[in-house]
């Protein structure tokens, strides 16, 4: 009799599983029911005049494109006028560094003068 009794058992635990997972399906529909009815439907809206606003569009584009262009070739001058400043400043410090030296061997050499050499100089210099 022991096994009826488990065959009854395993019926009831598979009543129990079907009604439970019968409500878990049942509120799941309910749920997407009630959402489907309460959300909004976002539609797509084509406005009335969408040529006209493509076109202004496209014209605006023509303009911001020749701005860019405008914009581009003022930077190409000002590209220029940096390179010969550049040229310039380059020239400048091989000026400096030239004389730089120059006057560094007149110091060099003027520890070696004698005194007589220096009065000289310092006569002429000062006339």
């Amino acid at each position: 009799m022991k096994p009826i009794r488990i065959k009854r058992a395993k019926i009831a635990q598979t009543k129990v599983f079907f009604r439970d997972l019968a409500i878990i399906v049942g509120s799941c529909i309910v749920m997407a029911i009630v959402l489907s009815l309460f959300t909004g439907r976002n539609k797509l809206v084509i406005p009335k005049n969408l040529t006209e606003n493509i076109d202004s569009l496209k014209a605006e584009t023509a303009r911001l494109k020749k701005a860019q262009e405008k914009l581009d070739s003022l930077s190409a001058v000002y590209d220029e006028q940096i390179k010969d400043v550049e040229a310039r400043i380059a020239g400048i410090k091989e000026k400096t560094t030239i004389i730089r030296e120059y006057y560094h061997t007149k110091i060099a050499e003027a520890d070696k003068y004698t005194q007589k050499e220096i009065e000289d100089f310092l006569k002429n210099r000062y006339k």
